[in-house]
């Protein structure tokens, strides 16, 4: 069964904030999810698409969903649309949040769920469901280093964040520049294995931490943005070499 996809007004975006707010001081109630089609808190999206409950195993295959669900619509139209995106952190918040036996629910930083209106990209991409769709949207495949964090984790698996997350998507310029993903990727990700290397969530040298690092230092001087993958890993420091040669 398809749902088409609509938007929280104003009045909307509060009613779940509120409840989010409730859910997060350990209060057990169930999803606000009449707010989904209630006229009075949404309305369609200026847009035709449909959305269902799957399951999603992944971060990165939500991201693909979305891309394939939405891909009709402009990147513009739909990026900085808070009230579609905290429509959809509801639609699956159950696979975000999950109840617990007692009937309260792990809830993290009020931005993974709710899309702050005034844009602000410290906040944004903390988001649950619109970083996966950004994340495929600009770097297809080579997306799975960011979505797809090392081991199984505590965490559902649309609320897991690793470190290459943190540290990659955190800058705006280095999540935009799809080289630097793309070299991130081919050192960090083993595809054989279609998961994050062993080692790569750490924070010494060669990390995504000190990758981070090391491309704003690069930045100053090259043009990132004009170097191909291979370049851009051929730029790197010494520390760096555990990961240079691992690439598939």
């Amino acid at each position: 069964m398809t749902d088409a996809v609509r938007r929280l007004t104003p009045a909307g975006v509060e009613v779940f904030r509120q409840f989010v707010q409730r859910a997060a001081a350990g209060e057990a109630a169930p999803a606000p999810t009449l707010l989904l089609t209630d006229p009075s808190y949404s309305e369609p999206a200026t847009f035709d698409a449909v959305v269902d409950k799957r399951v999603f195993a992944t971060r990165y295959e939500l991201g693909v969903y979305l891309v394939q669900a939405l891909g009709s619509v402009p990147v513009s139209k739909l990026s900085r649309d808070h009230g579609l995106w905290t429509w959809l952190a509801l639609y699956w918040f159950d696979q975000l949040a999950p109840l617990r036996s007692d009937g309260t629910r792990r809830l993290y930083r009020p931005e993974t769920i709710i899309l702050p209106e005034k844009p602000d990209y410290t906040r944004y991409y903390r988001h649950f469901i619109r970083t996966p769709w950004l994340a495929v949207q600009f770097h297809g495949d080579a997306a799975r280093v960011l979505l797809m964090p090392p081991g199984q984790g505590k965490e559902p698996p649309l609320a897991r964040r690793g470190e290459l997350v943190e540290q990659l998507s955190s800058r705006q310029w280095i999540f935009g520049n799809r080289k630097i993903i793309r070299a991130a990727f081919e050192m960090y990700f083993d595809t054989a294995a279609n998961r994050v290397r062993r080692g790569a969530g750490g924070s010494g040298g060669g990390s995504p931490r000190r990758l981070a690092t090391i491309v704003d230092q690069l930045e100053l001087t090259w043009d990132l943005q004009d170097c191909s993958p291979a370049q851009v890993i051929a730029l790197l420091p010494m520390e760096f070499d555990r990961w240079r040669h691992t690439g598939t």
